[in-house]
């Protein structure tokens, strides 16, 4: 049953260790009555909405952007992939626990490569974008031909399966992947085998 209500201090805290929750308070949107006018702002979710302020929200998006600096920093050196879709919360262990994961990362030789990847209806392994982020148009002009737009059927949709695929095809050496579906957008991140940088431009 959906329900309204507004945020109290003691769930305000659960910003702090339910990052869907925070990210829910962050993004709070307006809600207008029948002339229009503004009421309140509120969180997109279900089946619970919560009426917030403005200082909980101002609170919920210095967390998240604490978050981003701690995600960053644990995970150096490591293939970080975001989640773009639906989060999966039941997966065995190994399965990569969205739908959609995509990411900016450096290769040994320094070339900026980007690639996206998905689950197929089957369940295989899909690669929807594989390219080198450079230069004019990279989408359609640097493409990685026979991986982008790719099926392997019989391969999983798995974190070792795509570590694996992006070692081998753009020439990388990542020991290890990490899939975050809460603190970063792809433009935020490049992934380096020796350093993990953020960056503000693709």
């Amino acid at each position: 049953m959906k329900t309204l209500e507004k945020l109290n201090s003691d769930k305000l805290q659960e910003i702090y260790t339910n990052k869907k929750f925070r990210n829910e308070v962050a993004n709070a949107h307006a809600c207008l009555d029948q002339f229009h006018k503004f009421k309140y702002r509120k969180t997109c979710s279900y089946p619970h909405e919560y009426i917030v302020t403005d200082e909980q929200i101002d609170l919920a998006k210095r967390e998240r952007e604490a978050s981003k600096q701690r995600t960053i920093e644990e995970n150096k050196g490591k293939l970080v992939m975001i989640g773009m879709g639906m989060v999966k919360d039941d997966v065995e262990e190994d399965f990569i626990n969205n739908h959609r994961v995509r990411g900016y990362f450096y290769n040994t030789v320094g070339r900026k490569c980007f690639i996206e990847a998905m689950t197929s209806i089957k369940g295989d392994m899909f690669i929807d974008f594989a390219f080198y982020a450079e230069g004019e148009d990279p989408c359609n002009n640097n493409r990685l031909i026979g991986l982008d737009k790719k099926t392997f059927p019989g391969m999983e949709f798995t974190l070792t399966n795509l570590l694996d695929l992006v070692n081998k095809s753009f020439k990388c050496e990542f020991n290890d992947i990490v899939i975050d579906n809460y603190d970063l957008s792809p433009d935020e991140i490049t992934s380096d085998f020796h350093a993990l940088t953020r960056t503000l431009t693709a």
